[in-house]
């Protein structure tokens, strides 16, 4: 695991668990722009809730990924680079770094990209199976809220 964060284990691989799910909901309802990713908790944009059936695809995708043990990169880029090469969207909706800062992304090919300061487990693997316990939206915010453990 990296040891740029002094986070435990378990707070490594549930933040491992939220690149996961980016990647699933992506896959499942199509590019999203995301709020929030930390804690049991996934937000993104959207103008309406996930029906039952997209929600239980997205948790399907999410262990499948994981039972591939697919690894998880991380590595520094320059910032021009990385917006060329990964778009706009690896910022979610956070405030992006000054002008000519290295970011460091974090990527799972095929599946995942993001900017990311945080710690990461090495390999999908090892974070373990996801449960998502619901999807609630709110209406005034037009965000879907996704709360999901560890198994």
């Amino acid at each position: 695991m990296s040891t740029s964060s002094h986070k435990s284990d378990a707070e490594v691989r549930a933040h491992s668990a939220v690149h996961v799910l980016k990647g699933a909901v992506t896959k499942v309802l199509g590019p999203r722009r995301f709020v929030f990713g930390e804690n049991g908790v996934l937000k993104l944009k959207a103008d309406g809730p996930p029906t039952p059936q997209e929600v239980g695809k997205i948790g399907a995708a999410a262990n499948r990924k994981i039972s591939e043990d697919a690894e998880i990169l991380e590595f520094d880029m320059d910032r021009q680079e990385a917006e060329g090469h990964f778009g706009t969207g690896i910022y979610d909706l956070s405030p992006a770094p000054g002008p000519g800062e290295l970011l460091k992304i974090v990527r799972m090919q095929d599946w995942e990209a993001s900017y990311c300061p945080h710690a990461h487990a090495e390999s999908t693997g090892s974070i373990g199976a996801i449960r998502i316990d619901g999807a609630t939206f709110d209406d005034a915010a037009k965000e879907v809220v996704i709360r999901f453990h560890l198994l």
